[in-house]
């Protein structure tokens, strides 16, 4: 019996196997029961797979070709013909089993459609073109469902940068037959960011974190703030101001969002941010490790934290930079300052918010700077770039020279007029160090990119409060070469290329304006036979229309100046200028008359001056100072001395994220006059360039209300800059004073003023704009002023 039983089972193991696989019984001849035709890949069950566009053809097609039974050969052809017609791309097919002598067949298919059309309706507040950028959906092109699927989903991120969150896009399949992809949208509602709020924030304004975000409330119609609300936006906000409170000494801070509400329309957003701010985090010890060459005392010094103050992760970074920097201007380039595995750099402790600090540094050799090659000046000769460098071979490195140097090559020729696109001062990697002399070496590679042309011809104008209307046609030719001629008319004015290379300036310039006139020649060379010293000279014409009489000035200039250790440099003008006082009203001042006519002047002026300011890529400076003194004697129709002394510093108090800087500015200035001054020669002040709040030369002696100048002068200013876009707009306030006094320092008569202002420059549109509200709060009877004073196309 049991052996019958196992013969049983032997022979019905096939049969069951065969069902299990559901196509291993599956004969040729088998009447077709039902035809699947799916998209490949989507195919998980009977119930659950997506129809191929070409279907209903595709089953008509079999049909035809076997009359209902399977018949491989057929179905193959029928679906290599479509495939050759390039209707399908691919396919594959098998049989299952659905009864005896019966079968399912499971065709899987690509298809090629090619897209005739693309449609979207619906639509309102977007324009088609807009929508049809961003769609990769595209006429004469296959049609693919998953791009179709992702195109609908970039529609809707479109939407939702300009405000309709609730937007829906989709595609009916209906068209695709015929190749026709339509996109239905919906846009619903416009919705505004309305409020922004916190809660948890107890040391922090809620207007202090605002200016940490990009999500802003709508403001103003919309002019200054759209109130547009974006999800990844919003991550990288509260990203910003968990950072924010970590910099500030906050380090286990929560920031997330509390919850997000809309109004009954869904037009008006309101988000609340949380945060928890946990315990302030302060300094414990600060320790030092492998300190040889600095004491750390020195090092603390330098060090934003300090013992027992709060651990602001902003001072900590810095602190690290500040050794790093300590230990590569002393030629420690090599020295690392971080943490190791073994001696990490911050020490939690474990019961108190307190942490203390381990500095470990590992200082290496001093290294010496060795050969220095200079590449990719084909027009500059290599002196004019070497002369700028203030390390050479055989010294030791000095990492704030190097930098020093190549923001020195970058500012060559000016803002508008850069000799070099980009420079880079690059040492040689440590795998390249030799030793010369028991020193380490390394070299050093100065590399440049030149600008695409030398010297310009400008047409321009300017405006100013001072000066009114100032047209503008200009000659300019910096890099200039008095000594490389051209070799042909090619040379001069196609390809330019003469007159080019020793670092010179030549400019001739035309500046007609309503009130004022000028007219120059200029040539300036800046090492004058290779040396560190400077000549200018100058041919000048410039009229002016004053307030009771003209003043025309023609004349000579020569400078000569040379710089000397320490920033240092030592300066002597020479000038010869005949002066014509003429259309003198019968009402001006008898100091107007005294000089009406024709008069001449012989001047030299000598000065010191000592310039250590640092100066960004807009030639703004940003720290530093520049102090000078002056004495200039004049002779010819009348003799005098003018005296002078100034100084102006800045300095960064803020630095944001973004490397934006906040910059205060002290400035002061002194001059006093003997011997007997004509009006032309004496000191005025007020408008927009001194003393703002009052008109230009609107403060100081007056006679039959028009200024006359004086022989004293004290003028001071403390200026807070900031930045409002980047630095392409920067807001300021001010606050100015200063007198001028006929004869003698009268500092009682002290005049005052307060404002604030706006500077705006884009380095695709090189024109300054300066524009200042000043509002005297000191001011004389007889002082003439002026709330708004403006510069625009001139230097500020």
């Amino acid at each position: 019996m049991k052996a019958r039983n196992a013969t049983v089972l032997f022979l019905l193991f096939p049969v069951v196997m065969a069902f299990a696989s559901g196509r291993a019984l599956a004969a040729e001849g088998d009447r077709i029961a039902e035809i699947l035709v799916v998209r490949w890949g989507t195919y998980v069950s009977r119930d659950k797979y997506t129809e191929a566009i070409y279907a209903d053809q595709i089953r008509e097609k079999i049909f035809e070709a076997t009359g209902g039974f399977s018949k491989r050969a057929a179905i193959s052809q029928v679906l290599l013909d479509m495939q050759e017609a390039k209707i399908l791309f691919r396919y594959r097919y098998s049989e299952q089993p659905v009864g005896p002598g019966r079968v399912r067949l499971l065709v899987e298919v690509e298809e090629n459609i090619e897209v005739r059309s693309v449609k979207l309706i619906g639509l309102k507040a977007m324009d088609a073109e807009r929508l049809m950028s961003v769609i990769h959906t595209r006429v004469g092109q296959p049609l693919s469902l998953p791009t179709i699927h992702q195109d609908a989903r970039r529609i809707e991120s479109l939407y939702h940068e300009e405000g309709y969150l609730f937007v829906s896009v989709s595609a009916p399949v209906e068209g695709h037959k015929n190749g026709v992809v339509l996109f239905v949208v919906e846009e619903g509602p416009l919705v505004r960011v309305r409020r922004v709020g916190f809660i948890g924030n107890y040391h922090f304004s809620d207007k202090k974190l605002m200016s940490l975000m990009n999500t802003k409330r709508r403001k103003l119609f919309g002019l200054l703030a759209k109130g547009v609300y974006s999800e990844n936006i919003l991550k990288e906000d509260l990203e910003r101001i968990a950072k924010f409170y970590r910099s500030e000494g906050y380090l286990n801070v929560v920031v997330g969002i509390g919850k997000i509400e809309y109004n009954e329309s869904r037009t008006d957003m309101y988000i609340t941010i949380y945060i928890e701010e946990h315990e302030l985090f302060h300094v414990g010890k600060i320790h030092f490790r492998g300190v040889r060459y600095f004491t750390e005392d020195e090092i603390k010094s330098r060090l934003r934290l300090k013992e027992k103050a709060p651990f602001k992760v902003s001072d900590y970074v810095s602190d690290l930079a500040t050794i790093k920097k300590m230990y590569a201007a002393m030629a420690y380039i090599d020295a690392v300052v971080g943490e190791t595995a073994e001696n990490p750099t911050i020490v939690y402790h474990k019961d108190e918010p307190i942490v203390d600090l381990y500095f470990n540094i590992t200082e290496n050799r001093e290294v010496y700077v060795g050969n220095i090659y200079v590449r990719g000046n084909t027009y500059t000769q290599d002196k004019v770039i070497r002369r700028e460098l203030s390390f050479a071979p055989g010294e030791k490195f000095s990492m704030s020279e190097i930098e020093a140097s190549r923001a020195r090559l970058a500012r060559l020729g000016g803002y508008q007029d850069r000799y070099f696109q980009d420079v880079t001062i690059r040492i040689a990697p440590k795998k390249e160090e030799r030793v010369e002399d028991g020193r380490r070496v390394r070299d050093v590679h100065v590399e440049v990119k030149e600008s695409e042309s030398f010297g310009r011809i400008r047409f321009g104008a300017a405006i100013s409060s001072n000066e009114g209307v100032l047209g503008d046609v200009s000659l300019i030719r910096p890099n200039f070469d008095i000594a490389d001629l051209p070799k042909d008319l090619r040379d001069m004015f196609v390809d330019r290329t003469a007159f080019l290379g020793a670092g010179q300036y030549f400019s001739i310039s035309a500046q007609p304006g309503t009130e004022s006139s000028r007219y120059s020649v200029n040539f300036s060379e800046p090492y004058l036979f290779g040396t560190p010293t400077s000549m200018g000279l100058s041919l000048f014409m410039w009229d002016r229309e004053r307030e009771s009489f003209d003043e025309d000035r023609q004349g000579f200039n020569m400078g000569l100046g040379r710089r000397l250790p320490k920033r240092y440099s030592i300066g002597l003008n020479f000038r010869i200028e005949q002066v014509d006082i003429d259309n003198v009203d019968f009402w001006s001042p008898g100091d107007v008359k005294d000089v009406e006519g024709s008069n001449s002047l012989v001047a030299l002026r000598m000065s010191l001056t000592k310039d250590t300011r640092k100066i960004d890529r807009f030639f703004k400076p940003y720290g530093g100072y520049r102090s000078f003194a002056s004495i200039e004697p004049i002779f010819g129709d009348f003799e005098l001395v003018r005296f002078a002394f100034g100084s102006t510093r800045y300095r960064t108090i803020y630095e944001d994220d973004a490397g934006y800087k906040h910059i205060i500015k002290l400035e002061g200035e002194v001059g006093f006059i003997t011997g007997d001054s004509p009006i032309y020669e004496r000191f005025f002040l007020g408008g927009a360039n001194n003393l703002r709040g009052f008109d230009y030369r609107g403060v100081g002696p007056m006679q039959r209300g028009d200024p006359v100048g004086g022989d004293t002068t004290l003028y001071g200013s403390v200026e807070y800059s900031f930045p409002v876009a980047g630095d392409s707009i920067r807001g300021v306030l001010f606050f100015d004073f200063g007198t001028v006094n006929e004869d003698t320092a009268d500092f009682g008569n002290m005049r005052a003023s307060a404002g604030f202002g706006i500077r705006i420059f884009s380095p695709q549109i090189p024109i300054p704009i300066a524009l200042d509200f000043g509002f005297p709060i000191r001011a004389d009877d007889d002082d003439d002023e002026e709330v708004v004073s403006f510069t625009i196309g001139t230097n500020f």
